[in-house]
């Protein structure tokens, strides 16, 4: 593929993103809530609540993910949308096996995508998601610290069937994920 085709798949990318930022925007409402961590980290104030039968993971005060507090349901029966983007394939590229997720948020995403049986490489730029992610959320599996737009260039070796961009600052995701360099850098390494 040259540099001028876009895959057949970069717009279901780009929709399941969008979806994704839709929905997370819309549960950014205030409801009485009981704080159970905060810290003011380097990308944001980073929080835990816990409201209306939910445990709720804030960057600034936009929702970044939420768990049921019932632990038999930790994880929505109908799945997290970008996994299952990821499953529906499409006739060009049907096995998606190896996967870079960029944002941990609570680590659902990551669990689910691990469950798939898919090999999985998870890089999260702040360390208070990470520590949350594991404490709040009991996120498990593995994590890099990282810059993810700076994945690439640390281990240049390694090529992915597909890489998705579950990282927001606040509503918006961050200019070195979007920008040229990385979506060439990405579709074409």
């Amino acid at each position: 593929m040259n540099e001028n085709q876009q895959p057949n798949w970069v717009s279901s990318w780009v929709w399941g993103l969008f979806l994704s930022l839709l929905s997370v925007n819309g549960l950014s409402a205030k409801a009485t809530a009981r704080l159970l961590a905060e810290d003011n980290s380097k990308w944001g104030v980073v929080r835990v609540e816990e409201r209306q039968g939910k445990r709720y993971l804030l960057i600034d005060g936009v929702v970044q993910g939420a768990q049921p507090l019932n632990a038999s349901s930790s994880l929505p029966s109908i799945g997290d949308p970008l996994v299952q983007l990821l499953d529906a394939g499409s006739p060009a590229e049907p096995n998606r096996q190896t996967v870079l997720l960029i944002g941990l948020g609570t680590g659902n995403t990551a669990t689910q995508l691990q469950r798939s049986k898919r090999k999985l490489a998870v890089v999260e730029i702040n360390p208070t998601v990470i520590a949350f992610a594991r404490k709040y959320f009991g996120y498990r599996g593995p994590i890099t610290t990282g810059d993810g737009a700076a994945h690439f260039r640390q281990v240049p070796d390694i090529r992915y069937d597909a890489i998705v961009v579950d990282a927001l600052t606040a509503k918006q995701l961050p200019s070195a994920l979007i920008s040229d360099h990385f979506i060439r850098r990405s579709l074409y390494a």
